[in-house]
C-alpha cells in the first residue's frame, strides 16, 4: 500500500447544508494517509462551528478562517498553499466521497499529473438522477493521445475538479490560476494535457449534488422557444469570449510546443470568425443543444432551414470566386 501523505483541498463558504455529509464522507475514506485542509472565506452561517466540530475530534483536519471574504479562487489558492502532502485531491463542500475514491485515485494516477473520474448526479436528498457526469457532458470517448485530449479541452473542459488527484509539485508550479479561465479544473486539466497528461477514470468516485444554487446537471431546454428565446439574449461575441480568451493566454505563454501552438492559432481565428458571424454562431448553438433537442420536428425544421440558408451562402461565394 502506498502510504504518500494526500492533502484534501476545501474551499468552504456558507455550506452548513450539506457540509456535515461531506466531511463524514472524507473520514470515512479507506486509505487514511490524509490531511483536510480547509479555508473557510469568511462564512456567516454555522459552517465554522460545524468545521470546528469535526476539527476537534479528528487532528488531520487543519482550518484557517479568511478575515474577509476573497471569493472563490483567490481562497481556492489558499487552501492549495497551505497543502504538505505529495498529492492534491481538490473538494467541494457539497458532495459525498465514495469510500474507496482516494484509494482508488492514488492507484491510478501513478506518473501522470492529474487523475480524474466520472460522478454520478443526485439531488438535494441524494437521490439519484440516473445520470453521471459523463452523460451530462455528452463524452463518448476520451482521446488516448495527450495532443488530441489537449486540442479536445480548448473548445470545452472534460474533467471535473473535484474527482481529482493531482500532483502536488504540478500543481503549485502552475499558481496563479489566471482569471481567463472560468474554472480551476478547466486551466489544470489543460497544462496536464500538454506536459504528463491525465488519467480519466470512467468509473465514478462521488456522488455530485445538484441543489438550487448548482448550474452543473439542470436539463437542457427542449422547448424550441425557450432556446430561441435563449439565443436571441446572447450576444455571439460573448458566447465565444470564453474560448477566445483561453487562446490569446496561450499564445502569451512560451512553453507548449510549436505544433500545440499552431493548433492553437487555428482555434483562434475560428472562434473570431465565429464570434462576428451571426449564421455561424446560430448554427453551432443548435448543434450544440441537439442531444436534448433533435426528436423534435419543429427543431430539425428549424436547423435544415439554417443548414439550407449557411450552404446558400457558401455557393454564393464560389460562385462569386469563379466569375
Amino acid at each position: 500500500m502506498n502510504n504518500d501523505l494526500i492533502s484534501i483541498a476545501m474551499a468552504t463558504y456558507n455550506g452548513e447544508k450539506y457540509l456535515r455529509e461531506q466531511l463524514t464522507s472524507i473520514i470515512n475514506q479507506t486509505y487514511k494517509n490524509f490531511e483536510l485542509i480547509i479555508c473557510d472565506d469568511f462564512s456567516t452561517d454555522n459552517t465554522k462551528n460545524i468545521l470546528q466540530e469535526y476539527a476537534n475530534k479528528d487532528s488531520r483536519i487543519k482550518l484557517h478562517f479568511n478575515i474577509t471574504n476573497l471569493g472563490f479562487k483567490k481562497n481556492f489558492e489558499n487552501t492549495i498553499n497551505y497543502c504538505t502532502g505529495k498529492y492534491i485531491a481538490f473538494c467541494d463542500q457539497d458532495d459525498i466521497w465514495e469510500p474507496y475514491k482516494l484509494e482508488i485515485a492514488l492507484e491510478k494516477i501513478q506518473n501522470y499529473d492529474i487523475y480524474c473520474s466520472n460522478a454520478l448526479l443526485v439531488d438535494e436528498n441524494n437521490c439519484t438522477l440516473n445520470t453521471t457526469m459523463m452523460d451530462y457532458l455528452n463524452i463518448k470517448y476520451i482521446p488516448t493521445s495527450n495532443l488530441k485530449i489537449s486540442h479536445h479541452l480548448i473548445h470545452h473542459n472534460i474533467c471535473q475538479g473535484a474527482t481529482m488527484l493531482c500532483n502536488a509539485d504540478f500543481v503549485k508550479q502552475n499558481l496563479p490560476i489566471p482569471n481567463t479561465f472560468p474554472f480551476h479544473d478547466w486551466y489544470f486539466a489543460l497544462l496536464a494535457s500538454t506536459q504528463n497528461g491525465f488519467f480519466y477514470d470512467k468509473s465514478t468516485t462521488l456522488l455530485y449534488r445538484q441543489h438550487s444554487n448548482a448550474v452543473t446537471g439542470k436539463k437542457k431546454s427542449k422547448n424550441f422557444k425557450e432556446l430561441l428565446l435563449m439565443k436571441s439574449n446572447l450576444n455571439s461575441k460573448d458566447e465565444y469570449s470564453k474560448n477566445i480568451s483561453i487562446c490569446e493566454y496561450i499564445l502569451s505563454t512560451n512553453y507548449f510546443t510549436s505544433e500545440f501552438y499552431k493548433y492553437i492559432k487555428k482555434c483562434h481565428r475560428y472562434y473570431l470568425k465565429m464570434s462576428t458571424n451571426k449564421d455561424f454562431a446560430t448554427l453551432l448553438f443548435f448543434i450544440r443543444y441537439y442531444n436534448d433537442i433533435i426528436w423534435d420536428k419543429n427543431v430539425i425544421h428549424k436547423f435544415l432551414l439554417i443548414l439550407k440558408r449557411f450552404l446558400g451562402i457558401i455557393r454564393f461565394k464560389i460562385n462569386k470566386m469563379r466569375k
